[in-house]
C-alpha cells in the first residue's frame, strides 16, 4: 500500500519506520521505545499509522511480513469481529499456485486502498452533513427554547414600585 493513501499516515510519512527486533527466544523488541513489544503493541502502532520493519537478530533477515501475518492472526483470534471470514480464507488458499496468484496481492492492495479512500470520503460527507443541515436547525431550536424559557421565568418575576425586579421567592 502506498504511504500517501493511508488515512492516518500523513503524520508519520516523514519519520523513519519503527525498528522491531526479534530475538532468538522469539521476543520482539521495539528499538524506538526501548521496550519489549507484543503483537498487540505492533497492532496498535499500525493502527496509529506508523511504519515498521521487523528484523531477525540472528540472520538480519527482514521478517516484517511474517510478523504482520502473526498480528493479523492474533487480531482474528482475540477480536470480537473478524475481518477474514472462512469463505475468504478458503478462496485465498485456493489461489496459491494458480495462474492468477501474481495478481492477487496487487488486487487486494488496490481494494484496500479504495476502501480507505471511500471511508475517508464518507467521513467528510458526514461531517459536512452535520455541520450544514443538522447542526444549524438544532442550534436555532436551542435559541428558541432559551428565549421561551426566558419568557417563562419572566412570568414569575414581579415589578416593584421602585422599578427593580423582585421574584416571587423574595416576597
Amino acid at each position: 500500500m502506498s504511504t500517501s493513501t493511508h488515512p492516518r499516515r500523513a503524520a508519520s510519512e516523514s519519520k523513519q519506520p519503527v525498528v522491531i527486533k526479534r530475538y532468538r527466544n522469539r521476543r520482539l523488541y521495539n528499538a524506538r521505545s526501548g521496550q519489549y513489544a507484543t503483537l498487540q503493541n505492533i497492532a496498535d502502532l499500525m493502527k496509529q499509522g506508523e511504519e515498521l520493519v521487523v528484523y531477525d537478530t540472528d540472520t538480519g533477515k527482514n521478517i516484517t511480513r511474517h510478523v504482520l501475518i502473526q498480528v493479523v492472526l492474533d487480531q482474528e483470534k482475540n477480536g470480537t469481529h473478524t475481518l477474514l471470514p472462512i469463505t475468504l480464507l478458503r478462496q485465498i488458499i485456493g489461489l496459491y499456485d494458480s495462474s492468477i496468484q501474481m495478481l492477487v496481492p496487487l488486487y487486494l492492495e488496490m481494494s484496500i486502498e479504495s476502501l480507505a479512500r471511500e471511508r475517508k470520503k464518507l467521513r467528510r460527507m458526514m461531517i459536512a452533513l452535520f455541520e450544514t443541515s443538522m447542526v444549524r436547525p438544532i442550534e436555532e431550536q436551542v435559541i428558541r427554547n432559551s428565549e421561551m424559557l426566558d419568557g417563562v421565568f419572566a412570568m414569575f418575576t414581579l415589578f416593584t414600585a421602585n422599578g427593580g425586579l423582585e421574584t416571587l421567592e423574595g416576597k
